[in-house]
């Protein structure tokens, strides 16, 4: 890094080189090998697990899997598997990495989990069934969409694919819970990636009905560490948790609603948690006219009638 300040400025970090999908993974590799970047102490980007207690952690992410499995992927060499696996037992956690050096590392300093090493966007390279379909309760990133979009030349499409594999190795009605930046690029809380949770959120609420993002959540930023150790003096007031849920591809819309009365009510694109913030202001200024009188000589009100097209069952 030439300076502090350069260090903001996502032009003046190192990144790698525009050409086919393999180069990012050749790119980390290389930051975590022997004498890269990140190859010296370990760290925990944003925040690690004890800057909250193990009720947030059970609350946001282990409710529905504190028996099941649990995917981290682009684990690097966090704390966050490990103490996930101590604060759950009951929990299978497996992490993966793209980078061999890190996946290595881990594997010595912490040998009763379960590291392999596998990008983001191939995990049914995983050994064994550990990639295969319909297999994971939850799928946990923390700053993996963020470090995609900030160093990746073709980042969308890479973004789309890491998202796609999360869906395809998900259970159905499981949930990915991607930890972000809350701004893009400007503001105070500015981290100097294109990333952030307004963009990866983008990668959710898509058009194709597989996701319902149950919530988007601000976390406070813990005021004793920087974005990380290379960047600490990028200190966002504040991250982002988006949780998503899994959905099956709802293709024919005739054939799902000829099905099983049992099929639960089904959310498109957006749950009421989410939308709800959005749509109280102008429901509220709508309720407010109606208790106005249509006129300074009339004291009848208004009526309020508000039309949802193409309802379904949510």
């Amino acid at each position: 890094l030439q300076s502090r300040r350069a260090s903001r400025d996502p032009s003046s970090r190192a990144r790698p080189p525009a050409g086919p999908p393999g180069i990012m993974a050749e790119f980390w590799e290389g930051e975590y090998a022997s004498g890269g970047s990140l190859s010296r102490g370990r760290f925990d980007w944003f925040f690690a697990f004890e800057d909250f207690s193990v009720d947030w952690w059970r609350e946001h992410l282990a409710t529905t899997c504190e028996e099941g499995r649990a995917l981290v992927v682009g684990c690097g060499h966090s704390s966050l598997s490990a103490s996930l696996a101590r604060a759950f037992p009951g929990m299978r956690v497996i992490s993966v990495d793209s980078s061999a050096s890190c996946v290595e590392r881990m594997r010595r300093e912490e040998p009763e989990l379960e590291w392999h090493q596998a990008d983001a966007r191939r995990l049914d390279l995983l050994p064994e069934d550990l990639g295969a379909a319909n297999s994971y309760d939850v799928v946990l990133d923390k700053g993996l969409l963020d470090a995609v979009l900030g160093y990746e030349r073709h980042a969308s499409s890479a973004a789309k694919a890491c998202v796609a594999e999360m869906r395809r190795v998900l259970k159905e009605g499981g949930f990915a819970a991607v930890i972000s930046c809350t701004r893009d690029r400007d503001g105070a809380n500015a981290d100097g990636y294109d990333g952030g949770a307004p963009r990866c959120l983008t990668f959710f609420a898509d058009n194709d009905d597989s996701w319902a993002v149950e919530q988007t959540l601000e976390v406070p930023a813990p005021k004793h560490r920087g974005l990380s150790p290379a960047f600490d003096d990028v200190r966002p007031t504040s991250y982002a948790l988006v949780r998503a849920t899994k959905r099956p591809p709802w293709c024919d819309y005739d054939a799902y609603y000829r099905g099983a009365d049992s099929i639960e009510p089904h959310e498109a694109f957006l749950t009421w948690n989410v939308l709800g913030p959005v749509l109280e202001p102008h429901l509220l200024r709508l309720r407010e006219r109606s208790k106005k009188p249509l006129s300074s000589s009339s004291s009848s009100t208004r009526t309020t009638r508000v039309l949802e097209v193409g309802v379904g069952n949510s």
